[in-house]
């Protein structure tokens, strides 16, 4: 009646309508007709048009507007803000796992792994890159050192201790432990190679007074080429993978060329003459026609000088003789076909090319007293050369574009060996270590430039 009798007094329903709003049959204080305070008849308090109380409008409860009920803003219904799908919070769709695309063992950096392209296995930290890597292989003795790489990239490694030969590889993946092939005393020079289908031919000579030839295949098989005053021997495979070996007979004196036929019996016959105060240094090398050339050091005065000869079409050897003096020479042929020559001259390690017609000469290295060069051409045509300098060894390319050198060790003794694949260059040695203790073989590697961050470090080599 109080209510009444005021709204009488203000003279209109909309006032009395203001002081006092009419409740509805739910028994709230809004006009929606549910049980709750708000106007949006949904039943709940939080004034959106659904049941879930949240204030969202989305019905789900959660707190959001996504209507996924996961408690996050992203829409994806997992629990995280990331939108993926999953609810591992990295932003990828792999539902928790990361993968590794390649099968190198390292995970993509982009699920929070360190291989910095999952899709080429080659590449991945710890990758062979611009690095030198150093293992010491044996401590025993060594003296001579040779080596050579067989089809798969598996390195294989002589040397002799002065009472024998030893052989080891890491064509199992770890290095092996050294194995005694010919027990023959003295050989001055030792020489190896592999062929296509990863049988192990070396050759050491002098070996006690005979050039020894040591076949690995299903075993080591061990036989002798020819007996008598030799030196300087320098073993190489033919097109069919036939072991061919070039050395001097110093009593003739001549530069001998051996083969062996598919029976295993070896034929001998001198290729050149030498010069009246004899020759020395062979390196044996095939031209992309399989036809044989050796380059060589003739002396027909005082000094040594340069001179190649080379098995022709009419079935001569055809000698080129060069002025130059020098001394350790080494001949390889590039994959073009076109020979090349390393060879120390005074103060300077020199490099020689024979393109379409004449032969170029340049300095690879210069200063000091160098020796002992060795040779080896990449599959991409860079020349790849290794000396010693003192007792340093050294190293020297053309890959870059232009001559780097590098001193690789300190202590090197005489005698290294050098070789290339397709993705990797590789120097063995004899490594002095101090006063009575014995020779080391030791080996570097690295990849072979190729302008790509393999090691994912940072830096393309």
């Amino acid at each position: 009646m109080r209510r009444l009798a005021l709204c009488l007094l203000l003279g209109s329903t909309w006032g009395c309508a203001k002081l006092f709003p009419l409740e509805s049959a739910s028994g709230d204080a809004d006009a929606d007709a549910d049980a709750d305070a708000d106007v949006d008849g949904d039943g709940d308090v939080d004034a959106d048009a659904d049941s879930d109380g949240d204030g969202d409008g989305d019905g789900d409860g959660d707190g959001d507007a996504d209507g996924d009920g996961d408690g996050d803003a992203d829409g994806d219904g997992d629990g995280d803000a990331d939108g993926d799908g999953d609810a591992d919070g990295d932003a990828d769709v792999d539902g928790g796992a990361c993968v590794d695309e390649d099968g190198d063992g390292y995970l993509n950096e982009s699920c929070g792994g360190d291989d910095c392209d999952d899709g080429d296995p080659a590449i991945h930290p710890g990758a062979l890159d611009g690095s030198w890597r150093e293992e010491t292989l044996a401590a025993d003795d060594a003296l001579r050192v040779a080596m050579a790489l067989d089809p798969s990239g598996a390195v294989h490694v002589v040397y002799e201790t002065g009472a024998d030969v030893e052989y080891l590889t890491n064509a199992s993946g770890a290095w092996s432990d050294p194995l005694s092939i010919d027990e023959a005393v003295g050989p001055i020079e030792i020489s190896i190679a592999v062929d296509g289908s990863g049988d192990v031919h070396v050759a050491s000579c002098p070996g006690g007074g005979a050039i020894r030839y040591m076949r690995l295949s299903e075993g080591w098989f061990v036989d002798v080429i020819e007996e008598g005053s030799l030196q300087g021997c320098s073993l190489a495979l033919d097109g069919e993978g036939a072991p061919r070996i070039a050395f001097v007979d110093v009593a003739a004196p001549a530069l001998r060329y051996g083969r062996r036929d598919v029976g295993g019996e070896w034929t001998v016959d001198d290729a050149v003459a030498c010069e009246q105060w004899g020759c020395s240094e062979p390196s044996l090398a095939f031209d992309s026609e399989w036809q044989p050339a050796i380059a060589y050091l003739g002396r027909p005065v005082a000094d040594y000088l340069l001179r190649v000869a080379r098995w022709t079409a009419e079935d001569v050897w055809e000698i080129e003789p060069f002025p130059d003096s020098a001394g350790w020479v080494s001949l390889a042929f590039d994959p073009a076909g076109d020979p090349h020559l390393a060879f120390v001259s005074g103060a300077s390690v020199r490099h020689g090319m024979q393109g379409n017609a004449d032969w170029q000469f340049e300095n690879a290295a210069a200063g000091g007293f160098p020796r002992s060069a060795s040779l080896a051409i990449d599959p991409g045509g860079a020349v790849h050369i290794g000396y010693g300098e003192g007792r340093e060894l050294r190293y020297t390319t053309n890959a870059t574009g232009e001559w780097i050198e590098e001193v690789l060790a300190l202590q090197a003794w005489s005698n290294h060996a050098l070789a290339v694949d397709a993705t990797s260059v590789h120097l063995a040695w004899s490594h002095y270590v101090e006063l009575d203790a014995p020779f080391e073989v030791r080996h570097r590697t690295r990849a072979l430039p190729d302008g790509v961050d393999t090691d994912c470090d940072g830096d393309e080599w």
